[in-house]
């Protein structure tokens, strides 16, 4: 069996493919895998012992002119030409292909894909006519939510593995032990070493540097026997240096041998040995913390900005993720230092830590559990809610876990918000039966012009009324984009012979399209509306006991007067 895996993305997400190439080849054995990278990144795939082949995607040079909004019809073509010969060469001499695997979800890796024979098919891929087309019921769920930014609850280490049909056997995660160029120092006895990556992909993703220099400062502070260690590539020694010169402002006699700066020193995937040898890992959302995850070093996470550590945060039991919102560097700093003793950290920081969690079915995933702080009750709802669903419509499975119970007392304005969410959903179903309801209508007038026309703007002016609800009420927008890549970009396998029909034909397929879209859209609100309706009646039995519980104290009080008296 031939296996081709597209990742064309950066290192973070080359590493959480990992685990789906190791589950594939237990799966199949004997297969042989090819996974394509882009060259930039492609020192992450070393790491597995699984890739039989790995082909490395000058994508600056071949892919970028081929998808530029502003290339010329003749650059393209040209470029187009550029990318077949190479094709040739690294990818279509092992084709076909029996499962193509398409982990990047870019028009880039779509034109890619198109190109490559394969029997089946997963992830994102184009028609010959340019058309974007997710054929698999996991690949719709991480284009609507995870491209969408909406409550995803699945870590991308487990989503992936979901995509490939993989559900066991990818983790642990074994590993090919890189040369080290760079001999590892070995700690004296009683040291304790902690890395530190101080730069993002972005730099809203990371703290600013007097701010890292506080948190190095705390941490040399609590702990006189710690060193730390900077990873990164070359391009990050600036920010690297002011750090360092921050803390040796504040700490002028610290000894040189307790600051290691590792960075631009090692390629990529040569800094596992260095990794292995520190207690502790403290990084923003970057490719260390996978790095990391699947060394068994223990991650301490800072999440600043718009990052989502529920989809790319640290993997595996045992790891701390940290929402500096509101507390200051040295406080941070503080709290980071009190972890690594052991201790709890305060309220003042907002703290999670991971676990893989079995579900029923013996697949996993990675879960955020809240230590010192309350979820807001609604949107940790139809954050599970939402992943039930994609459970059941993706997988056709029940998943067994816990339904949020609601009522808590400290959140007063919880059910005002749960009111206006459950209109929402009630004018969601009856716009989507609607639209079943005129599409059906448009099947059975195929020939008529006039009442298509009729009919395709009432469904119009469901649409619109669709995109307002998603605006004016977000926690409902996972089934609205649910609803518009169904739609939109999810075709049967048999797209490129609908593309060949003519007329009428061709029509009704499309409005068969748009009427199960609908028909499935009135399904997965009213799933939504059973789980809500469980949660409600979970919440006025707590109501009722509080009720009862305090209705007994107060008589018991009562009594207690009278028998004194």
């Amino acid at each position: 069996m031939k296996v081709i895996v597209l990742q064309l993305a950066r290192f973070g997400d080359v590493i959480q493919t990992l685990p789906t190439i190791q589950g594939l080849k237990k799966k199949y054995p004997k297969s042989e895998i090819t996974l394509v990278t882009r060259a930039t990144f492609a020192d992450a795939a070393r790491l597995s012992p699984y890739v039989d082949n790995l082909v490395e995607l000058p994508s600056k040079e071949l892919l970028e002119p081929v998808v530029a909004s502003k290339s010329s019809e003749e650059s393209v073509f040209a470029a187009l030409g550029s990318l077949g010969s190479w094709l040739a060469n690294s990818v279509l001499r092992n084709s076909p292909y029996d499962l193509l695997v398409n982990l990047t979800f870019s028009k880039a890796s779509a034109i890619l894909s198109a190109l490559i024979p394969a029997t089946t098919r997963k992830g994102l891929f184009c028609t010959t006519s340019g058309e974007l087309v997710v054929a698999d019921a996991w690949s719709q769920y991480f284009f609507a939510q995870v491209l969408g930014r909406n409550l995803n609850i699945l870590h991308l280490n487990d989503l992936f593995c979901r995509v490939a049909d993989i559900e066991t056997d990818q983790w642990p995660l074994e590993i090919n032990e890189p040369a080290q160029p760079f001999e590892v120092k070995k700690l004296d006895p009683g040291r304790m070493r902690v890395g530190i990556q101080v730069a993002a992909s972005e730099p809203e993703k990371t703290l600013h540097c007097e701010a890292w220099s506080q948190v190095c400062l705390s941490v040399l502070n609590k702990h006189q026997d710690s060193e730390l260690a900077f990873f990164g590539s070359e391009k990050d020694l600036p920010a690297i240096n002011t750090v360092i010169a921050g803390i040796r402002d504040a700490l002028p006699e610290l000894a040189q041998e307790r600051i290691h700066v590792l960075a631009g020193k090692m390629r990529f995937h040569e800094n596992i040995s260095w990794i292995r040898s520190c207690k502790w890992i403290v990084s923003p959302d970057t490719a260390i913390v996978h790095l990391s995850s699947l060394t068994g070093a223990k991650v301490i996470e800072v999440v600043v900005g718009k990052v989502k550590p529920e989809e790319t945060g640290p993997y595996g039991d045992g790891h701390h993720v940290l929402y500096p919102v509101t507390t200051t560097p040295s406080h941070l700093g503080d709290e980071i230092a009190k972890l690594m003793n052991g201790e709890k950290v305060g309220n003042s920081v907002a703290h999670s830590t991971t676990a893989r969690v079995r579900c029923n079915n013996g697949s996993f995933r990675n879960e955020l559990v809240a230590k010192n702080f309350s979820n807001n009750e609604i949107t940790y709802f139809f954050m599970k809610s939402y992943y039930l669903l994609a459970e059941f419509r993706c997988a056709g499975r029940q998943e067994e876990t816990e339904i949020p119970p609601l009522a808590d007392s400290a959140q007063t304005g919880a059910l005002d918000q749960l009111l206006v969410v459950y209109d929402a959903l009630c004018t969601i179903r009856r716009l989507a039966e609607f639209g079943q309801h005129y599409s059906l209508r448009m099947l059975e007038e195929i020939d008529n012009k006039v009442s298509l026309k009729n009919w395709a703007d009432k469904l119009q002016e469901i649409e619109s009324l669709l995109v307002t609800l998603q605006k004016t009420v977000p926690i409902v927008k996972p089934l609205i984009d649910t609803w518009s890549v169904a739609k939109d970009i999810a075709y049967a396998p048999s797209l490129e012979a609908r593309t060949q029909k003519h007329g009428s034909e061709a029509l009704e397929d499309v409005i068969a399209l748009n009427e199960g879209a609908y028909r499935e859209l009135a399904q997965n609100v009213e799933i939504i509306q059973q789980l809500l309706q469980t949660a409600v009646t979970a919440a006025q039995e707590r109501i009722e006991k509080r009720s009862n519980h305090g209705s007994s104290k107060a008589k018991y009080k009562e009594t207690s007067k009278e028998t004194d008296g």
